[in-house]
């Protein structure tokens, strides 16, 4: 019944609402979980949001996810800060030049802050739609990918109290090309072809040239408190790029493992306990 309700409520809601949707899915025993759109001119976009409902909603949290879209981290670190009265926004996966057949360099550097831009229009649709107070802290969180989704976001949104972000790197031209991830390897094979590049050191060079936009360079514009996971055996994100933040990044916590990436990334789930009392701390 409770879930019945909610779904016309929000059906009402978005007759009149076109462009921006949220649509209940389902109902847990301590949060419901809704499917919200936006348009922005930046593209449209979609997130998942967590809603508590067993306790006051003190927070939010932008869970962004790995390159691997949402998984079992995701899912869970949603659950555990939802209990704890977080309102959860986990932007979904959305198309990119990394995905195009044909991929063009300058559209590459100009969607760098779309997470930004999306972050903030959820940010701002779940305030409006769950009637949530305008000065609730805003936190985020992500690995991986996500993680330097994250450094972008806290660069660029006046609304991040603070952040947390694992296995993240600068120097975008240098990831391109040379990391081992499958799916920025088959953008670099793509991409090199379009160009008429065989030498990846070629590529590295041409990226330099023609790219403006940077997680090193973003990253001196946060101005609220993070954290930094940083792995040292790590060949998806290398460890050198990670390194990098450290040396661009203003001054902040960092803590190393001695481990690959994967276990890197999964350190958003072990030590989810310290990562909340992190934000918590930043009120």
């Amino acid at each position: 019944m409770k879930t019945l309700i909610a779904i016309t409520l929000f059906t009402i809601l978005t007759q009149t609402y076109a462009a921006d949707s949220v649509t209940a899915v389902d109902s847990k025993r301590h949060y419901d979980i809704y499917q919200m759109k936006t348009e922005i001119p930046e593209g449209n976009f979609e997130a998942s949001i967590y809603l508590p409902t067993t306790t006051k909603i003190k927070a939010m949290l932008v869970l962004t996810p790995t390159i691997a879209g949402v998984t079992i981290i995701e899912k869970s670190n949603a659950q555990y800060f939802s209990k704890a009265g977080y309102l959860i926004i986990i932007p979904l996966p959305y198309k990119s030049e990394v995905d195009s057949a044909k991929p063009d360099i300058v559209k590459l550097d100009d969607e760098f802050y779309k997470p930004a831009f999306a972050a903030d229009s959820f940010i701002a649709l779940s305030e409006t739609k769950f009637k949530l107070p305008v000065n609730l802290p805003v936190f985020a969180m992500g690995a991986s990918q996500g993680g330097i989704r994250t450094l972008i976001i806290a660069s660029h949104s006046a609304r991040i109290t603070a952040s947390w972000f694992a296995t993240a790197g600068g120097d975008f031209p240098a990831i391109y090309a040379r990391s081992v991830v499958e799916k920025i390897a088959s953008f670099r094979m793509k991409h090199m072809k379009v160009l008429g590049i065989t030498d990846p050191r070629e590529y590295e060079i041409y990226l330099r040239e023609h790219l403006t936009h940077d997680p090193a360079t973003a990253c001196a514009d946060i101005k609220t408190p993070f954290v930094q996971t940083m792995t040292l055996r790590d060949d998806k994100v290398p460890t050198a790029n990670q390194e990098l933040l450290v040396k661009s990044c203003p001054e902040h916590m960092i803590l190393t493992l001695n481990t690959g990436h994967v276990a890197g990334s999964l350190s958003t789930v072990n030590w989810r306990h310290k990562i909340r009392r992190f934000f918590e701390e930043s009120l």
